[in-house]
Parts: C-alpha cells; sequence; structure tokens
C-alpha cells in the first residue's frame, strides 16, 4: 500500500513538471487586436508598424499571426537606453487582414527564452497602408 501512495505522489508530480512550460508558456507572449479604419483600396496593402524601444543585445521581437504564422522580426541593432524609439513597418501573413486583425509580439532572449515584451520595449502598434504594384 505505502508503495502505491508513492508512485501516486511520483505521477501527480510528474503532471506538475509537466504542465508547469504549458501555463508558463501561456504569459510568454501579448496578444494584440488592432481594427483596420477601411478597407485596402486596390493598390493597397495593410501593414503593420510597431514602435520599438530598446531591447535587450542580441534579442529579438517576432511577431507573429493568432495562427502563430510568422509575419516578421524585429532586432534594433544600435539602440540602447536612453535612445530614441523605432519604427518598423512588417507585411502581414496572408488571410490576417480582416475586419479584426489579431497578432502575437514575443521576445527571444540571446539564450533563446522567450518571453511577453514590457511597456518600454514596444511602445504601440498600429496599421499603415503601403502602395502595392498589382
Amino acid at each position: 500500500m505505502q508503495q502505491r501512495s508513492m508512485c501516486c505522489r511520483l505521477l501527480c508530480l510528474m503532471a506538475v513538471l509537466f504542465l508547469a512550460p504549458t501555463a508558463k508558456a501561456a504569459e510568454s507572449s501579448v496578444s494584440v487586436t488592432l481594427t483596420p479604419p477601411r478597407a485596402a483600396a486596390a493598390h493597397e496593402a495593410i501593414w503593420l508598424k510597431v514602435t520599438v524601444g530598446p531591447l535587450p543585445r542580441g534579442a529579438l521581437l517576432l511577431v507573429t499571426g493568432e495562427d502563430g504564422t510568422l509575419a516578421g522580426t524585429i532586432s534594433p541593432f544600435g539602440t540602447g537606453p536612453g535612445q530614441t524609439p523605432h519604427d518598423y513597418t512588417l507585411p502581414l501573413p496572408r488571410g490576417a487582414v480582416g475586419e479584426a486583425i489579431r497578432l502575437r509580439l514575443q521576445i527571444r532572449e540571446p539564450n533563446g527564452l522567450t518571453r511577453a515584451p514590457n511597456a518600454n520595449e514596444v511602445l504601440g502598434e498600429s496599421l499603415v497602408y503601403v502602395p502595392t504594384s498589382n
């Protein structure tokens, strides 16, 4: 009976350890929903503009669609504390443009760990219209 109790405890501990990364992963990004003020014209596309503050050296800002499709990465080379923010524009993944555009923002540290960006790293997001040739 004591051996059975020990096995149950071990299984419970393994379950907790297995589920812990899943719970933490849910907090490793920020969800953003943006609504375009109007539909894109015939020779326009809607892109994402992200205003980025200083990021840790070697870090990347990953921007993905709601389904995980990578829209792009931002690595502000040469920015550091005290420097002015920079705007970056990224094309949106196909199918991401609709009434509401849902994106996820995530910081990938140089050691490979990911986390949600803080308020000093991502200062704002907006949609912009860019001309296209089609």
